[in-house]
């Protein structure tokens, strides 16, 4: 369990130092108003995973954030789609990476607290999950 700005820090940095070169974060993120991350911090952890080539594909809550990830995609190795049913959805602020056998579960609400867990079998049955999510939705 992780808490605050430093918690942040330790989650986004486990995601580059647990994968190699070509590997890939898969991602789901609700509607985020608030990241207990730096705008620093976040560059320099954008350019460390385009550095160790990481991809990240994400799934999106329809927001101004998933339209800033959306900006300059290409060129920080991410892929974005948008959910599409969203009408009768209330989008909680949270962050989920599902990366090498680990999931971390993030909430953004009132002060940040993350959840790091570690099983191939719950990472590979979230990867199924988000893959068949992913394929089911248009391209942007």
């Amino acid at each position: 369990m992780y808490e605050g700005e430093s918690g942040i820090r330790q989650i986004y940095g486990d995601t580059i130092s647990s994968l190699s070169q070509g590997d890939t974060i898969f991602g789901f993120s609700g509607d985020i108003k608030t990241n207990y991350i730096s705008e620093k911090d976040l560059e320099i952890y954008i350019k460390a995973r385009i550095d160790k080539r990481i991809r990240n594909k994400v799934i999106l809550a329809p927001s101004a954030y998933a339209d800033s990830l959306k900006k300059g995609a290409e060129a920080q190795l991410r892929e974005v789609k948008i959910f599409t049913e969203t009408k009768s959805l209330n989008f909680p602020s949270v962050d989920i990476k599902i990366y090498g056998n680990k999931i971390a579960i993030i909430s953004h609400r009132e002060n940040f607290l993350g959840v790091l867990i570690e099983s191939k079998d719950i990472s590979q049955m979230c990867k199924i999950i988000f893959e068949s999510l992913w394929n089911s939705l248009p391209k942007e």
